[in-house]
């Protein structure tokens, strides 16, 4: 006498062996020009406007890193002196927090916490990454010149996020603004150009790969300015009182050796 096993609902389910995890990393994927821009229209389009009516004169808008900027890319434009900011943003597997502050009229730091799912970081663990950021403007704008911004991202912090940049914005009107920067380290990574520092030392060509532990380098500016440079931009424009919409061409290419995953490669079974 032979036993059957008793169905129930799931059972062809269960009985399949597990399908391969599909691991991703941000910035895997490479929308069409077109629907990204789209996408970016959308995911900017409910950020805080300036606050002013039909104006992007007041206080800027605030990047998915939480500082004055367009999408990730920033902009030269600070906040109001002893302004204290908080943002949450979510990207992909990508999770945010920031909290920024205005110390001076000129200068702006930021702490961040993200939290990157499926990485393959150190194993198949998730990772948790503090970084610290410092910015100072040293131009401001008038109407003929654009205000002028110099940042340091990841100042201190596990280096995935680690870059520099210079930045140039200036407000046509009452409802235009336009960037334009250059970015060092992973903002340096797109529409790459050659280091014009270069013009100055050699020891600019090459850039050190930084990891967690070498804070102190970091701190030190060894790696500061360094490798090659990517040219950033993009626009702003206040449709209406509420409502700003953004556009950037990144010289992120989402990507450090830490995310560099395949989305057909299997997660590994143990």
């Amino acid at each position: 006498m032979s036993a059957h096993p008793k169905h129930f609902p799931g059972a062809e389910e269960l009985s399949q062996p597990p399908k391969p995890k599909e691991r991703y990393s941000y910035g895997g994927w490479r929308a069409p020009l077109l629907l990204k821009v789209i996408l970016i229209g959308l995911a900017i389009c409910v950020l805080p406007s300036s606050g002013l009516a039909q104006s992007l004169r007041g206080s800027p808008t605030l990047s998915m890193y939480g500082t004055p900027g367009l999408i990730d890319m920033p902009i030269a434009h600070s906040l109001p002196d002893a302004t204290l900011s908080f943002g949450l943003s979510n990207v992909e597997r990508e999770n945010k927090g920031e909290l920024s502050f205005q110390v001076t009229p000129r200068l702006s730091g930021t702490f961040r916490y993200s939290a990157i799912y499926s990485i393959r970081s150190r194993g198949n663990e998730d990772l948790f990454d503090r970084s610290l950021d410092l910015r100072y403007q040293f131009l401001t704008e008038t109407e003929l010149r654009p205000a002028v911004k110099i940042g340091v991202r990841d100042l201190a912090g596990t280096s995935n996020f680690s870059s520099e940049y210079i930045v140039a914005s200036k407000t046509f009107g009452e409802r235009l603004r336009l960037t334009a920067g250059l970015g060092f380290g992973r903002l340096g990574r797109e529409n790459t150009v050659p280091n014009p520092f270069t013009a100055f030392s050699s020891s600019f060509k090459e850039r050190a790969e930084l990891s967690g532990d070498d804070v102190r380098s970091q701190f030190a500016g060894t790696s500061f300015f360094r490798g090659p440079a990517g040219l950033f931009g993009g626009l702003e424009y206040a449709l209406t009182d509420d409502l700003t919409f953004k556009i950037e061409n990144s010289s992120d290419d989402y990507g450090t050796p830490e995310f560099i995953i395949s989305r057909t490669t299997p997660a590994r079974q143990d």
